[in-house]
């Protein structure tokens, strides 16, 4: 048997030469085709798409100019900074992370961009330079665990020019970011702009179908303006069976937010008008902030307003529509934000 093994591997050998010499050999009679495989070539990938799953990205900083929201606190100057919005070539983008990015990682690296200690904002107050935002600590970055929406706030100091010394709320910008304008206006509250407020609100309310069981009083928010027609302006919040704050609303809780302005031969009318009802989950409680040059066109000065809901506040932006009018044309509230529990957002 030995003899027919090395038979057959001397074949196997012959039959390896033939198949490295040609192409086709014939095998009992059979002609077989023989030669080296071929695979199709894929074409070159020129830009994978990375697996976000496995390697997610890094926190993507705003690009574009930020201004933020200063707040005082305390007679001392001391005071919080926030931002409000990334400013894009025609548009507004809120700041926060996006595509799955954690939260507490993008807070750090906003943090070391936009609050490192002695790091300044020039303070504006409608149109106007009134002083400086100094940073001396950065503020909650948040447990790993944080909700993506818990806001980024840093602290400081104002240091404020008179007659600007006695006010308490600012948007802030880079130093040299903005043209200063003329001195500010400081309008005061008049004897008569709370009732009046309310009356325009009751109004407003009635038109809406929105005032049964809702006896309008004296308002929780009211700020003198210099806007519309002169200083006499004014915008006020009236809430019912809720407050002028984050936290839960009571039952059939209520917000009616009206910007008031004034003539001499009409007198107080309103030129923006806010109002609802809501349930808890669906709270919007709105307060005027500041006006600024924001959007495109620059027609009119856009009006910066808080609004606050159940468990986390954020920020809108009234402006002329298409037609003219004035409405809310930009809002950083995240739906994301507020199907969170509200003890993962509490201070």
């Amino acid at each position: 048997m030995g003899w027919r093994k090395r038979a057959l591997r001397a074949l196997m050998v012959v039959l390896a030469v033939l198949a490295a010499a040609c192409d086709n050999i014939e095998w009992g009679g059979v002609d077989v085709e023989v030669g080296e495989p071929t695979y199709e070539r894929a074409e070159p990938v020129e830009a994978a798409e990375p697996d976000t799953l496995d390697r997610p990205a890094g926190p993507v900083l705003p690009s574009g100019p930020v201004v933020f929201h200063v707040q005082r606190l305390d007679a001392a100057g001391r005071a919080t900074i926030q931002p409000v919005a990334e400013l894009t070539d025609d548009s507004l983008r809120a700041v926060g992370p996006t595509g799955g990015v954690d939260a507490a990682e993008y807070a750090r690296a906003f943090v070391d961009r936009y609050y490192p200690a002695a790091a300044t904002y020039t303070l504006f107050r409608a149109d106007a330079r009134v002083g400086t935002f100094v940073v001396d600590s950065a503020g909650a970055v948040g447990p790993p665990e944080a909700a993506v929406c818990r806001p980024t706030v840093g602290y400081g100091v104002v240091e404020l020019r008179a007659p600007a010394d006695t006010m308490s709320e600012f948007l802030a910008w880079p130093p040299g970011s903005r043209r200063e304008g003329a001195a500010p206006t400081i309008p005061t509250v008049r004897p008569e702009m709370p009732e009046l407020a309310a009356v325009l609100a009751e109004q407003g309310l009635r038109a809406r179908g929105l005032g049964d069981g809702w006896r309008v009083r004296r308002p929780s928010a009211v700020r003198a303006l210099d806007v519309g027609a002169g200083p006499f302006g004014f915008a006020a919040t009236f809430v019912l069976r809720d407050s002028v704050a984050m936290g839960p609303p009571g039952p059939n809780a209520g917000m009616a937010f009206v910007v008031g302005d004034y003539r001499a031969a009409t007198g107080y009318f309103p030129i923006f008008f806010e109002a609802a009802r809501y349930e808890p989950g669906d709270k919007r409680v709105l307060r005027w902030l500041d006006r600024a040059e924001l959007l495109p066109p620059v027609e009119d000065r856009e009006w910066v307003l808080r609004a606050y809901g159940d468990a986390v506040g954020w920020y809108e932006v009234v402006g002329l529509d298409g037609a003219g009018e004035r409405a809310i044309l930009w809002s950083s509230r995240r739906p994301v934000c507020e199907a969170q529990q509200p003890s993962d957002l509490a201070d």
